[in-house]
């Protein structure tokens, strides 16, 4: 059945825009889940005044509801006539002589001329836009008027705001970035102006040279220096190193208060998928790791959202998101493959000692990885697109 935006509308009123993953999944309990459609996620941000909401989720104008596009093309004034006429002759007062009539047309005549500085005058103080019915800025300095009724307009009017520059506004390919840090700060749980703000001035509004050869200065990563050629993964460092290594960047702790609230959701699969490919890791090496240390739900998973018995210092590794736990798994490995470790049997004689009571950690990571092997497109839903390592 197909459900028009208004009707949409109504449905998502009854949800917590705090239980909509970043995916578009709505979360209804730890075990139950329900995918959202883009008309759905489109209807939820016009709702609740939100165009970050399902922020992985992109909806081209081409994929947009008929209902702005007819609103848009439908004429707003029309002018009806009443359906009798008075075909009778209208006759002047007697009154109304030639003379009368001549010296009225000099007044009018007088009248128009001034007309023309008037209008310029009432053109500079006012724009008005018939067509779409929204009122332009008078200067830069403003900020941009959005209706919350029109989702196109609520999407095309993204503002970019620096410390140093007036409001601009974006390309495709810088909504498209912004969304992305929005999503990493919504990981990380850091304050996301703190986080764009320090971006645009250490990579000169990501255009400076150095950013563009894949490198930040002061960003590490298991203290090793990052180098990479994959623009996400480079700006996923960056906010990993201001939580975890703020003095590095020159940056307050206390200035990254204040992230907006997240839940991460329970679609496990695919948040390991997601940053695997961006980290350049093995998806199903990852996964079966993950599952037999935590079986998804062991308390360290369930209470410090810490996948593999990491620690921080002597005690367990406690992390704001799945993703960030996830996240600091496959760092974790690619550390173990700096130092000449690749298979399960390394990794395992690091990471899971036998001597520490871990004799099943290598059968057990090897069953699940052959599994996950055999049947990588029906865990992760996709085809893999294989990344090059990024440090």
């Amino acid at each position: 059945m197909n459900r028009t935006l208004e009707e949409e509308l109504k449905m998502v009123a009854k949800l917590n825009p705090r239980r909509i993953t970043s995916d578009g999944y709505y979360v209804i309990s730890n075990r139950e889940r329900m995918r959202l459609t883009k008309m759905q996620i489109q209807a939820a941000r016009r709702y609740f005044h939100d165009s970050t909401i399902a922020s992985n989720v992109l909806i081209h104008s081409h994929q947009k509801s008929n209902t702005s596009n007819k609103n848009r093309n439908s004429k707003k004034y029309r002018l009806q006539r009443s359906h009798s006429y008075d075909n009778r002759r209208v006759r002047l007062p007697k009154f109304i002589t030639l003379p009368v009539l001549t010296a009225i047309g000099v007044v009018l005549i007088t009248s128009t001329s001034l007309m023309p500085e008037f209008i310029s005058s009432a053109e500079e103080k006012y724009t008005i836009s018939i067509e779409n019915d929204i009122p332009e800025s008078k200067s830069v300095e403003e900020s941009v008027v959005i209706l919350p009724n029109d989702v196109d307009v609520l999407e095309n009017n993204l503002v970019a705001t620096s410390p140093t520059s007036a409001a601009t506004t974006l390309s495709e390919k810088e909504v498209e970035r912004r969304e992305y840090i929005q999503s990493l700060c919504d990981i990380y749980q850091v304050n996301f102006d703190t986080i764009y703000n320090k971006l645009v001035e250490v990579t000169n509004n990501f255009e400076g040279e150095e950013y563009k050869s894949g490198h930040i200065a002061g960003v590490t990563c298991k203290g090793m220096d990052v180098y990479t050629t994959d623009e996400e993964a480079l700006l996923l460092y960056f906010v990993r190193c201001a939580k975890q290594l703020p003095g590095r960047l020159h940056l307050d702790a206390s200035s990254l208060k204040g992230a907006r609230a997240y839940e991460s959701g329970v679609d496990y699969a695919a948040m390991i998928s997601r940053f695997s490919n961006i980290l350049g890791c093995d998806r199903c090496l990852i996964y079966a790791i993950a599952q037999t240390e935590t079986s998804w739900e062991s308390e360290l998973f369930r209470e410090a959202n810490n996948p593999a018995g990491l620690k921080l210092g002597d005690s367990w590794w406690r992390f704001d998101t799945k993703e960030e736990g996830f996240i600091e798994l496959m760092l974790e490995i690619k550390k173990y493959n700096s130092k000449g470790a690749y298979s399960i049997k390394e990794i395992g004689a690091i990471h899971a000692p036998v001597e520490d009571g871990n004799a099943g950690w290598i059968p057990n990571v090897t069953a699940i990885y052959n599994y996950a092997k055999e049947n990588e497109e029906q865990i992760f839903g996709d085809v893999k697109v294989e990344k090059p390592n990024v440090y």
